[in-house]
């Protein structure tokens, strides 16, 4: 029987890895393809034979045998995108499964963005590192972000492919920036008690918002480099404002809304672009089977060209979808308890959704990416009636 790796490829070095199961990737590949160069373990080659036809399809290539050729030849199906393993998440109608980027240089990703080339950014803790992939998931750099100093969860990318870093040493808390081939630019300075959870940019005036969740305000960075005012959330005198319990994510609706996650009530709170509050939403999605979901919530939020709200739900180990004024539209995608756990999601180009997932099937890390619709009457609402949250 073939060895079960548990999914930890760690120890392996990157020929070994190669000899894995290139369906399940937990089995080293006892069963070569007879059409192609990937293996396979016992179990995953059976289940790739056609009973009724005695036809054998690959898992990762597509090619297959076909009886109108003669022996030896096979029918080959091009596909220019690897084959998603889709066993353990449910997409909503309109939905599709694009991308599945992985690399073995993965220990703890923790963040994603996305360049204005379609690149996608990830911030590894473990490793300490920025890891750049091209759009079709090669990886094309990676580099260290500042010696000495921890990385404490904030990444925005740029429409300029400039990235914003939080990270802290035992003096400083700082919003650091590099450009887009990562060099070190600078770094803006917060208080000694600060906690930034989330960095955005208002694209008007082009001010770096952070997320200061230690002082419960945000911190306006202009573009000279300086921390110029630090801004408190407040009630409008229209509606009552919910406590705020933790801010954990922050972005802004193309008008200038600044939208907050409190991954702590489960809610969104939209506020001005003066910072008055205007409404709030929660982001509980039942689950279709409770067993099988994690109902974890990794606090995090983005918003698309279409002023739509993107976030992980309560009680469904997923991510939903609502308008800017707080109606649910879909769950557009679910995982189940095997696909891992969700520790970020960005918005990026025409309608397109990157997930990152860490544990269990996504192993050290995987980036799921999707592409959706969004229904006409959602998009960039403004009049529809929402309930505030007391």
């Amino acid at each position: 029987m073939a060895a079960e790796t548990n999914g930890d490829l760690s120890f392996l070095p990157g020929e070994s890895q190669s000899a894995l199961c290139k369906r399940c990737y937990l089995r080293y590949g006892d069963q070569k393809s007879p059409h192609c160069e990937h293996v396979f373990c016992v179990n995953c080659f059976n289940k790739s034979v056609d009973a009724a036809t005695d036809e054998f399809e690959c898992f990762a290539c597509k090619h297959k045998s076909s009886s109108d050729t003669e022996e030896g030849e096979t029918t080959p199906v091009k596909a220019d995108k690897p084959r998603i393993d889709d066993r353990h998440e449910q997409l909503a109608v309109g939905v599709k499964a694009v991308r599945s980027i992985r690399c073995n240089r993965f220990k703890d990703p923790q963040r994603v963005g996305v360049t204005g080339a379609g690149d996608f950014v990830v911030v590894d803790t473990a490793m300490q590192e920025i890891l750049t992939f091209s759009s079709d998931g090669d990886l094309k750099k990676h580099f260290p972000y500042l010696v000495g100093y921890s990385f404490t969860g904030a990444l925005f990318v740029t429409p300029n492919d400039d990235l914003l870093l939080s990270l802290k040493n035992d003096k400083y808390n700082s919003v650091s920036f590099y450009s887009a081939d990562g060099t070190f630019a600078f770094s803006a300075f917060l208080s000694e008690n600060a906690d930034v959870t989330g960095v955005a940019r208002k694209e008007d005036t082009k001010e770096i918002l952070a997320l200061d969740n230690g002082n419960g305000e945000i911190c306006v960075i202009n573009t000279e480099k300086s921390i110029h005012q630090q801004k408190q959330l407040k009630a409008s005198g229209h509606e009552e404002m919910p406590r705020i319990l933790s801010l954990s994510s922050i972005a802004i609706s193309t008008r200038g809304d600044v939208i907050i996650h409190d991954n702590v009530n489960h809610s969104v709170l939209v506020f001005d672009d003066k910072y008055n509050f205007r409404y709030a939403f929660d982001t509980i999605v039942e689950a279709e089977d409770n067993e099988k979901s994690t109902a974890k919530e990794c606090g995090k939020i983005a918003v698309d060209r279409n002023n739509c709200i993107f976030t992980t739900a309560r009680n469904n180990n997923g991510v939903a979808v609502f308008s800017l004024t707080g109606q649910l539209v879909d769950t557009v995608v679910t995982y189940d308890h095997m696909a891992g756990a969700i520790q970020d999601l960005v918005c990026f180009g025409q309608d397109k959704m990157a997930v990152l997932l860490t544990g269990a099937s996504a192993k050290r890390g995987e980036i799921r990416v999707y592409s959706y619709n969004i229904p006409g009457r959602y998009r960039n609402r403004d009049d529809a009636q929402c309930c505030t949250i007391a």
